[in-house]
């Protein structure tokens, strides 16, 4: 007897198996993947805004940021010339 791979072409079941082979079978099981990718990427912003960027910055690598206020002040210190 021939082996014969099953193909299929419906994009809903596909994605059940794949959700299947990591393991998640149920919602709270899919809540939790996503809270888990939620938490990992809360983290890794953490870590670029608060020792990544300044790293960068004090580098010259990256320039500071230019917030609303320091882009008023640097308009009022250009007119008073």
């Amino acid at each position: 007897m021939e082996d014969q791979q099953l193909s299929v072409n419906y994009w809903p079941v596909k994605i059940a198996m794949l959700w299947a082979s990591i393991g998640v079978s149920s919602w709270s099981d899919v809540a939790a993947f996503f809270a888990c990718i939620y938490s990992f990427l809360l983290i890794v912003e953490w870590f670029f805004k608060n020792i990544i960027r300044p790293y960068m910055v004090s580098r010259g690598w990256l320039n500071p940021k230019n917030t609303f206020f320091t882009a008023k002040m640097d308009e009022n210190k250009d007119a008073d010339q």
